[in-house]
């Protein structure tokens, strides 16, 4: 187990290199001391209002300096993040306040009331408390690495999206002393994924566990033209990219990619060709293609490619990162024998604690297993080792998909529209565009009449769904084909734009 917090270990770093800047957003620098005594003030006006150790505190802030700050106080006073994106419809944000159980919220302003009730104060981000004493609180919980850092909503096989309580050990081994990456303080990570997604685990504490430096990307959008010029001023060597975006990106904007030391792509299939375009652009350049859900922390294994050892189709997902071990089972929780498809499983310091409020699910998914101490995780995708020992990604065994990056069910998405006044049938299917990018699409059955049939769904939706799991396209027919079974028929059915 790991005997330490994240908060401790950014600690040493201030205390080894204080002066070194250790964020950068907008025209704003803060050194690695600057930073740990503004996260020092918040933390104590946490605590003043009424923080304690092992808490969970709401976090509604846009990617900013201001989120960063806000993440480091939270866990300084032993209690655990749970982000919000502030661009989340009021009704999922409330939502996910009530499922978290927090006490405490942290927003701007403009967000502040919506949160505000009895049983929960409101810190506005807008007043980090600048005039306090910026000592780091006296506070050992968490120190043993077991306990959690943050809580993080994903979507699950069914039902509402999940909270997925990770341990501050998660985070450690994944980026200290990994295996598949050496992050140094000469090196500069982009922080560009929302921090609703697990992506900026690595880019936040990969930076700040090892002494490097992170550059942030305010703005709400990913501007390839900004995004560029802020790689390029800042120096960024190491970069996180979604299948959709990094397919993309060397599809129109590959000289985004000039001056980076190692670039990471997963949250979905990688295509070789796209790979090795990068490598005929960047001889130098390492490539990094990153697998893992949620519930293991980011990463569960990753694949380093480079020039010399370019890939083919399919791309593999590759060897387990440290402190995590591999398991490729059969429906009886058996080991398969290498070549054989089997249900990828996980176990290790990156297993999440489980699901928040949630035993049943959480009994499914953490299971207790012979052949490991701890939990193993299953995580539902399908997977076979090669004989070289990499792994390769088969896909699901459920109707759970990757849309840029994020984890969407489909059957959940589906029973959300069937619940919408006027929807008498609904299937929810994944197209690509011709680019390659997967959209979602829903079909709908509705008799109703309602000439705004398809607004009118979409309305609803962003009362009820993150951005994420709102539908490309969505169809309205009066009636959907039954298959000779009486059941509804998929294989037929259009896909097109709205």
């Amino acid at each position: 187990m790991t005997p330490v917090s994240v908060n401790r270990l950014f600690t040493a770093q201030v205390r080894r290199a204080p002066n070194a800047i250790a964020l950068v957003g907008g025209d704003r620098r803060l050194t690695y001391g600057e930073l740990d005594r503004s996260a020092n003030r918040l933390a104590r006006h946490l605590i003043d209002r009424g923080v304690q150790a092992h808490d969970r505190v709401l976090l509604c802030l846009p990617r900013s300096i201001d989120a960063v700050i806000a993440m480091l106080a939270i866990i300084k006073t032993g209690a655990a993040f749970v982000p919000v994106d502030p661009s989340y419809s009021e009704s999922v944000r409330q939502r996910h306040a009530d499922d978290s159980g927090a006490r405490h919220v942290i927003a701007r302003t403009a967000d502040a009331e919506a949160f505000r009730n009895p049983s929960r104060q409101v810190i506005e981000a807008d007043d980090l408390a600048a005039g306090r004493d910026d000592h780091g609180p006296d506070v050992d919980a968490g120190h043993d690495g077991a306990s959690a850092i943050y809580v993080m909503f994903t979507s699950g096989s069914t039902g509402r999206p999940k909270g997925v309580v990770v341990a501050h050990r998660g985070v450690i081994r994944l980026v200290c002393n990994t295996n598949y990456i050496r992050i140094t303080p000469a090196d500069t990570l982009l922080l560009l994924s929302p921090i609703t997604f697990d992506a900026s685990t690595f880019e936040i504490w990969g930076a700040l566990l090892n002494g490097a430096r992170l550059a942030i990307h305010e703005e709400a959008t990913f501007d390839p033209n900004l995004v560029s010029e802020l790689i390029e001023r800042e120096r960024v060597s190491v970069l996180w990219l979604t299948a959709a975006l990094f397919h993309l990106v060397v599809r129109r904007y590959i000289r985004m990619l000039a001056g980076l030391r190692t670039l990471l792509a997963g949250g979905d299939v990688l295509n070789a060709a796209a790979v090795n375009a990068v490598f005929d652009a960047f001889p130098s350049i390492t490539v990094i293609n990153g697998y893992g859900p949620t519930e293991n922390t980011t990463f569960t294994c990753c694949h380093v490619m480079t020039a010399a050892n370019r890939p083919v189709d399919p791309v593999p997902i590759g060897r387990a990162v440290s402190g995590t071990r591999l398991h490729i089972l059969d429906s009886a929780l058996r080991e398969v024998p290498d070549g054989a498809e089997g249900e990828l499983c996980a176990s290790g310091d990156g297993v999440a604690l489980g699901y928040l409020n949630a035993p049943e699910a959480t009994r499914a998914a953490f299971i207790e297993h012979r052949s490991v101490d701890g939990l193993l995780y299953r995580t539902g995708d399908r997977a076979r080792r090669r004989p070289d020992g990499l792994i390769e990604f088969l896909g699901r065994r459920d109707r759970l998909v990757k849309i840029r990056g994020y984890r969407v069910s489909l059957d959940e998405l589906q029973a959300l529209i069937a619940g919408i006044p006027g929807v008498e049938e609904v299937i929810v299917k994944v197209s690509e565009d011709a680019t390659g990018e997967k959209r979602l699409s829903a079909i709908i059955q509705s008799t109703g009449g309602r000439p705004d049939m398809k607004a009118f769904v979409r309305s609803e939706l962003v009362k009820l769904a993150p951005p994420f799991q709102i539908p490309d396209d969505i169809q309205v027919f009066q009636h959907l084909p039954l298959n000779a079974n009486g059941k509804l028929d998929r294989n037929p059915l259009p896909i097109g734009e709205i």
